[in-house]
């Protein structure tokens, strides 16, 4: 089995700004590289809870697909109900 990587929220490779040289809030303000050291600690638990409810739903999401539409972004079933298996706060 080969790891699913699941992107496009807080702390992922690909949560990059545009150029790829700043990286974004939850809010979209630019943190020039200093993600998430300055944020108070509610922030960083409202990140927290958004990238496990993000997660989640991206879980059950790759579910619904049907064996068509796995073979196009080349995932087995057997590696989406693997993926999918996993506890929502593990990566």
């Amino acid at each position: 089995m080969h790891t699913i990587r699941l992107n496009g929220f807080p702390g992922s490779a690909d949560h990059a700004g545009a150029a790829g040289s700043h990286r974004r809030d939850l809010f979209g303000s630019r943190l020039a590289g200093r993600w998430p050291g300055h944020l108070d600690p509610m922030h960083k638990i409202f990140g927290i809870l958004v990238l496990w409810h993000e997660r989640a739903r991206q879980r059950r999401r790759l579910l619904q697909l049907d064996d068509r539409m796995l073979k196009d972004i080349g995932v087995s079933r057997a590696d989406a109900v693997h993926e999918a298996s996993k506890p929502f706060w593990q990566e």
